[in-house]
């Protein structure tokens, strides 16, 4: 899960002691709309397909009116470079072993592919569980059964450790 929070210079509230799989990212509010529209992956994800938890002042209503219809897609070459860098992690983590870190690292790759594959297409990233299908809708069948299969497996070990950890 990803948490974006808004905050304006007055305040920049420290965020600490939060679960290691939610990732918390701090913007200035009067950062946020030169960030959209440099097609900032994670704002416009938010701003296309994000929820609002909160607001003050109409601020996050009022940014989406203005990009609605015209949120520029984040650069493909980003994804691109972090397909690479996690690519590097996920060699290093199976050569010494560390198959379930490298399945993590696996996911994260397969991900950043294909949202490199879909924003060279013209076509908006959704949630990774949806990845596939918009994949497939562009004709990248092999790149979305690979994500398929890697989601499957984790789905079924983490069901495998629920099911250890009720015992």
């Amino acid at each position: 899960m990803s948490i974006s929070f808004i905050s304006s210079e007055e305040f920049r509230p420290e965020i600490s002691d939060h679960p290691i799989d939610v990732d918390i990212r701090l913007y200035g509010a009067e950062d946020v709309p030169k960030m959209v529209e440099a097609g900032h992956d994670l704002i416009t994800w938010s701003l296309r397909f994000g929820y609002l938890v909160c607001q003050h002042s109409d601020y996050w209503s009022q940014l989406r009116r203005t990009w609605e219809g015209k949120t520029p897609l984040p650069n493909p070459e980003v994804a691109e470079e972090r397909a690479l860098k996690t690519a590097r992690v996920y060699e290093d983590l199976r050569r010494i072993g560390d198959d379930e870190a490298a399945g993590e690292q696996l996911i994260s790759l397969l991900t950043h592919k294909a949202w490199a594959v879909l924003l060279r297409r013209g076509v908006p990233p959704a949630s990774r569980p949806e990845l596939p299908a918009l994949l497939r809708s562009i004709g990248q069948t092999a790149l979305a059964e690979s994500l398929e299969k890697e989601l499957r497996r984790r789905a079924s070990e983490t069901r495998g450790a629920v099911v250890l950890a009720d015992r």
